[in-house]
């Protein structure tokens, strides 16, 4: 399973997502529970703006190992490009911080922004481009959201 990830991965860098899918759909059929392989698949998913689908996809890897950060906010960001604010914001309180803290996580959704801004240029039509900058919008959205929780657990820490 773990060679069907990381060839889906590589398609995923490519922006091939209908062959990334193809791929951590593999990796799915050989290794049930590989929650990393059904995240990557729904980041795919929310690429290509099927939200719900993508939404299945980032459930099942929360179900699968609760812990996983990762797709909890992937979830949560669909939410925000599917226009749902509020829902959001719920669904960001419920998460439990496991491992690495959120700064590491708000790295992450800053590299991408940083990705989408260099390529809207390259974007070849209005629809890319205005997809890109929802994107960008709801990414600052969540970082945001991870900003205040960062700040939330600072202040914590000094009391």
């Amino acid at each position: 399973a773990s060679i069907y990830y990381t060839l889906g991965s590589c398609s995923y860098f490519k922006h091939d997502y209908k062959r990334a899918i193809l791929k951590f759909k593999k990796a799915t059929a050989l290794f049930p529970k590989h929650f990393r392989s059904y995240n990557a698949w729904g980041s795919c998913l929310s690429n290509m703006e099927k939200y719900e689908e993508a939404i299945e996809r980032f459930k099942t890897a929360t179900e699968l190992n609760e812990e996983y950060t990762l797709a909890q906010l992937n979830w949560v960001l669909v939410l925000f490009l599917q226009g749902k604010e509020e829902e959001a914001g719920k669904l960001f309180e419920e998460i439990q911080l496991w491992g690495s803290g959120f700064g590491w996580y708000a790295k992450i959704y800053k590299e991408e922004v940083e990705i989408l801004e260099a390529s809207i240029i390259k974007r070849k039509t209005d629809k890319e481009k205005r997809a890109a900058m929802k994107r960008i919008e709801s990414i600052h959205h969540l970082l945001e959201l991870i900003q205040n929780r960062i700040e939330i657990d600072q202040g914590a820490e000094i009391q």
